[in-house]
């Protein structure tokens, strides 16, 4: 994992900017809007495992067309409200909401004076089953969300959180950057449908309560069994030979949380086992390899999850 925002371009150059823009999200046109102030344009990027972040930041409203061709993007600004006209359809978002474009979205859109904000670059395997754009019809049957992410939809704030976790983990360089990354690519899943494999409503729905019950015990099991790997939920589903829909469904039907929520509780009752034993023997075991044991990452966000759950710290815990 390579981790940590580079200078990607920092210009007040508007050549420079079309090419340096063009190289991180594909070819497009743009042009200048208004007169008076100067231009200027930054961008960094980070990557962490299949995910690529850019922070965007600009001065002078921009007109800028393109076509999403290999990559989805999640577009959260920070500053200034962004218009877009995605195949034809005007939305506008301000800071806070987010944008979601698909691979295929044709995109015309307008930036305010002052912009900044967090591009995620998405990868086309996540959309597969999502239907192709230009079919609204389609597009209603499989439930696809709106481009607009609006955080008083719980779902899309759940997104919206993660990729500011994401962001923020990898400009630090946390060892929390993977598991971050893998926790918003399970929100995409939860929040696109049909992502992970085709499930009708009526199909879900219809699931005994016992045996929705066997499936969360079942992947509760292998959950316990791989805890030192970082896995996301299709791993789960793919090796419990299911659907993940059927899977986050049965999860949050029984307990009320999503499978990758439960895998992370699972982890710290299993960090709190392994250092209440370690102060049992009197053993010196580095708390960060404990974390580290259970699938966690060694970092204070660990430490302050574990505090919220179970009233102290880790090193409480060991200390006794």
């Amino acid at each position: 994992m390579s981790s940590g925002f580079e200078e990607v371009f920092q210009t007040a150059d508007f050549g420079e900017f079309e090419a340096g823009l063009s190289r991180q999200l594909g070819s497009h046109r743009s042009h200048l809007h208004g007169g008076g102030d100067a231009f200027f344009a930054s961008c960094r990027s980070a990557r962490v495992g299949d995910l690529q972040l850019l922070l965007l930041r600009g001065r002078r409203k921009l007109e800028l067309e393109r076509t999403q061709l290999e990559w989805g993007l999640l577009w959260i600004p920070v500053r200034g409200s962004s218009e877009e006209r995605i195949n034809g359809r005007l939305v506008q978002a301000e800071p806070g909401q987010a944008l979601l474009f698909r691979p295929g979205d044709h995109l015309l859109g307008r930036t305010d004076k002052e912009m900044a904000g967090l591009s995620v670059l998405l990868p086309a395997s996540l959309f597969a089953e999502a239907g192709a754009p230009e079919d609204a019809a389609r597009s209603r049957r499989r439930r696809i969300p709106q481009a607009l992410l609006d955080p008083r939809r719980p779902a899309d704030g759940c997104l919206i959180q993660a990729a500011r976790r994401l962001a923020q983990a990898a400009a630090r360089r946390d060892p929390a950057a993977a598991n971050a990354a893998a926790a918003l690519l399970d929100q995409l899943t939860d929040t696109l449908p049909n992502l992970a494999g085709s499930i009708s409503g009526r199909r879900a729905w219809s699931m005994p309560a016992r045996k929705r019950w066997e499936l969360v015990v079942e992947a509760s099991r292998w959950m316990e069994a791989h805890l030192q790997e970082s896995f996301r939920v299709v791993d789960l589903a793919a090796a419990l030979q299911i659907p993940a829909r059927t899977l986050q469904w049965a999860f949050a039907q029984e307990l009320g949380r999503a499978p990758f929520a439960h895998a992370r509780l699972l982890r710290l009752h299993a960090l709190r086992r392994l250092l209440q034993e370690a102060r049992r023997r009197q053993e010196a075991m580095p708390i960060a390899a404990q974390m580290a044991a259970c699938g966690l990452p060694a970092c204070g966000e660990t430490a302050r999850t574990y505090r919220a759950l179970f009233g102290e710290l880790p090193s409480q815990t060991l200390m006794g």
